[in-house]
């Protein structure tokens, strides 16, 4: 949940205010790697098109989390 989820989700979340489409996009991983940043090669990927995942943290997924879901999207 450092790389491929996170840019998926500023993008998603880019898409969808485009769309003017509300929505709560969250990413979350299997692994349980809990607040690690995201890599330098990610931000500078992300900074490309104009996001940001500055605020981005990992974290595990969780029944909470699923239970909260109306769409989950898997990687």
């Amino acid at each position: 949940n450092l790389c491929r989820s996170p840019m998926a989700a500023v993008i998603a979340e880019r898409k969808l205010g485009q769309a003017r489409i509300e929505a709560m996009v969250t990413s979350a991983g299997t692994l349980g790697i809990q607040g690690a940043r995201p890599p330098q090669e990610a931000l500078d990927a992300v900074a490309e098109v104009g996001l940001s995942l500055d605020a981005h943290r990992s974290q595990g997924i969780s029944a909470l989390l699923l239970k909260a879901a109306t769409h989950v999207v898997v990687m």
